[in-house]
């Protein structure tokens, strides 16, 4: 398990940031009306949308797909007890 799938695994509040740049940062998006938290990623001139969940494949974004990002993740709040 990586820390990016074991940090969301445990359900903490995440604080997001909707105007920092969003290359290589861990956003919160939309893709056709459902939200997800990803890594993206852009390769030969495809966007893709990385998992922190091994179990997960990465999803690439197409020309027909309603696609948005809304933010940024900037911090992660756990809870200890």
């Amino acid at each position: 398990m990586n820390g990016f799938h074991a940090l969301l695994s445990q359900l903490p509040e995440l604080s997001v940031n909707r105007y920092k740049e969003q290359h290589k940062n861990i956003v919160i998006v939309s893709v056709n009306g459902e939200q997800t938290v990803k890594l993206p990623w852009q390769e030969g001139g495809k966007i893709m949308l990385m998992p922190g969940n091994g179990s997960y494949k990465p999803v690439q974004i197409t020309k027909d797909m309603d696609f948005r990002v809304l933010g940024v993740v900037t911090w992660v709040v756990m809870k200890t007890v």
